[in-house]
C-alpha cells in the first residue's frame, strides 16, 4: 500500500487566498481556470463546471465546520487535483458560511486516492484550532506547511 502526504498533492499556484467570490460556483470557475493552465483535461472547462455545479445541486458538500468539497470524477483522466480558496468574506450556504473551499478533481481511476483526500480534508474541518491557523495563513507555501505539519496522510489503494 503507497501513502503519501496530503501536502504533497498541493500546488500553490492552486491556492487562493483573501478571493473576492461570493459563491460556490464563482470560486469553482475562478480554480478551473488555473487548473487549465496546468493540466491537460479530456473535457472542456464548462463541462467540468457544469458537473461540479450538478453535484452541489444535488446534494451540497458544504459542512457546519466552514468547509466545502466540491468534488467530481472524470472519466479519462488519471490524476488528482486539488485547488484552495479562502474567501475573503465567508459564504452564506445552507449548512452555514463557507470559510475555506477545497475543489477536487479527480479520475474514475484514482477513487481510492480521492476517498482518502476528501477523509483528510474533513479531518482538517474538525480541528477548529488547526482550521483557524489555517485561515490566518498569508502565503499559499505557509498553507501548505501548515498542512505538512499535521498527521494528514493518504494512501492510493484501501486497506
Amino acid at each position: 500500500m503507497h501513502s503519501m502526504h496530503l501536502s504533497s498533492l498541493l500546488n500553490a499556484n492552486l491556492i487562493k487566498l483573501g478571493v473576492q467570490e461570493d459563491n460556490i460556483e464563482s470560486i469553482c470557475k475562478m480554480l478551473l481556470e488555473d487548473f487549465y493552465d496546468s493540466y491537460i483535461f479530456p473535457e472542456p472547462k464548462q463541462s467540468v463546471l457544469r458537473k461540479l455545479m450538478e453535484r452541489e445541486d444535488q446534494e451540497p458538500t458544504s459542512f457546519s465546520t466552514g468547509f466545502a468539497i466540491p468534488h467530481i470524477h472524470l472519466d479519462n483522466f488519471d490524476d488528482t487535483i486539488i485547488g484552495i480558496a479562502v474567501p475573503e468574506v465567508p459564504i452564506s450556504s445552507v449548512n452555514g458560511p463557507i470559510r475555506i473551499v477545497f475543489m477536487v478533481i479527480s479520475g474514475v481511476v484514482q477513487s481510492n486516492l480521492y476517498l482518502h483526500v476528501l477523509q483528510s480534508i474533513v479531518k482538517i474541518s474538525r480541528n477548529k484550532d488547526y482550521f483557524d491557523h489555517l485561515l490566518s495563513c498569508g502565503k499559499a507555501h505557509d498553507f501548505i506547511k501548515l498542512i505538512e505539519g499535521g498527521d494528514y496522510s493518504v494512501k492510493k489503494n484501501l486497506s
